[in-house]
């Protein structure tokens, strides 16, 4: 399962999404949902720019891993840039505060990972 998420992730980020729809439903056949929100978010970013379905999807993940982080961080950085979000001053400040905190948390996540 692990190499099933791993190939169909790289397949994502080089603009291949033929294989999601299997891999998530893999995950999710065998119980791994968190996995296949994953997967999803991973795809809804690198398609179109998805945002809100990516953002949506990885806040629904009952507990996030390092790369799940990293995931939610290129959404956050995604929806800084949307035009509505820029016309708000104060969503954005709040926006750039979670973005940070979740930025020093995944800094920290990585130095731990590596023990």
């Amino acid at each position: 399962m692990n190499l099933a998420l791993l190939e169909a992730s790289i397949k994502v980020e080089r603009g291949d999404f033929s294989s999601i729809e299997e891999t998530v439903n893999l995950a999710i056949g065998v119980g791994r949902s968190d996995d296949a929100l994953s997967l999803r978010a991973r795809a809804d970013l690198k398609r179109r720019g998805g945002w809100r379905d990516a953002e949506a999807g990885l806040r629904r993940i009952t507990k996030l891993t390092y790369f799940d982080k990293v995931l939610l961080l290129r959404a956050l950085e995604q929806k800084l840039e949307d035009p509505s979000v820029i016309a708000d001053p104060t969503a954005a400040a709040a926006l750039r505060r979670e973005r940070d905190a979740l930025t020093v948390e995944t800094r920290s996540t990585a130095v731990d990972f590596e023990r």
